[in-house]
């Protein structure tokens, strides 16, 4: 908890509070890290995944309602930039 209140710039309570309402509503589990009892790791559970899949998809359908517009240029510019900007992130989180 105390890590994912770091990346986040919160409290950890927060994070607790927060979490604590995706385990009871299902969205998420605890599980105790194998490597370090002291440590409990969060994972989707199957209903986590859908809702993810659903808001990732409602984002993808948005986003290429607002791209329709754009030239073809400008377009290319932008997927290169979020690309980037993807690689970014991932790197954030795998740290």
């Amino acid at each position: 908890m105390n890590e994912m209140a770091k990346q986040l710039h919160v409290k950890a309570p927060s994070i607790t509070t927060a979490v604590d309402e995706l385990v009871e509503k299902g969205y998420v589990r605890r599980v105790q890290s194998k490597e370090d009892r002291r440590v409990v790791e969060m994972e989707l559970t199957t209903k986590g995944e859908a809702i993810m899949k659903r808001a990732h998809e409602k984002v993808i359908k948005e986003l290429a309602k607002k791209l329709e517009h754009v030239e073809s240029k400008e377009y290319t510019a932008v997927h290169a930039a979020m690309v980037t900007l993807r690689k970014a992130l991932q790197t954030s989180i795998d740290q």
